[in-house]
């Protein structure tokens, strides 16, 4: 009998010697992961990159682009034929310029506008944020830049339609005078036809500077 309980001892020191020594199983949960989640890392906000996006700040410049791409860029010229497209306002304006215009600097917080290098196109894009008790002024000058180019005798016969489509766009502090597009080079076209034309191209433009801030 004590032989026997000294061997069940034994066999029972044996084993917990055993499960002493072995490894911990892991335990798993449907659905859960046993990865640890990242804070604070720069690359892992936790939001969706869309509305990281709608909270940067529009500039200025954002819009101005924007615009520029709804056109296509600006043209690229291959051996025969623009095969880029059809933003022609591709030389800046500088400070001193838009003041010549009557859009001084005390007028607005940002500005950008470029205008052709090219004399015989007429294109001409503003992008303006103005400050908060400057918005008529703002509007008022690019009005009247407007009416400037509009009264130009001295535009190209072939610019007229198009020179008349220019418009002046507004949302909250923003503003932009957009006389941009495809030149119409139709020979036949009516004068009303060439004058929808130059419509349809402005309002690229002008729903690109409204979509900046959607």
């Amino acid at each position: 009998m004590k032989e026997t309980i000294a061997i069940l001892a034994a066999f029972t020191l044996i084993f917990a010697g055993c499960a002493k020594n072995s490894p911990p199983t892991e335990t798993s949960t449907p659905g859960f992961t046993s990865e640890p989640s990242v804070m604070g890392d720069d690359n892992n906000t936790g939001l969706p990159e869309t509305t990281l996006a709608a909270e940067k700040e529009l500039t200025a410049e954002n819009v101005f682009e924007n615009i520029k791409a709804g056109y296509g860029g600006e043209p690229t010229y291959g051996e025969e034929e623009n095969t880029g497209g059809v933003f022609f306002a591709s030389m800046p304006l500088s400070e001193e310029q838009l003041d010549g215009y009557g859009l001084t600097a005390d007028m607005y917080d940002e500005c950008v506008g470029a205008t052709s290098p090219i004399n015989i196109n007429p294109d001409f894009v503003i992008v303006t944020k103005a400050k908060p008790d400057k918005t008529d002024a703002v509007e008022g000058a690019l009005e009247s830049i407007r009416e400037g180019f509009v009264n130009d005798t001295m535009q190209y016969p072939m610019n007229v339609e198009k020179v008349a489509a220019t418009s002046v766009t507004r949302e909250g502090d923003f503003f932009a005078l957009i006389l941009a597009g495809e030149p119409d080079t139709r020979e036949n076209a009516t004068e009303s036809e060439r004058l929808e034309f130059a419509k349809r191209q402005n309002e690229i433009g002008v729903n690109a500077f409204r979509e900046s801030f959607n």
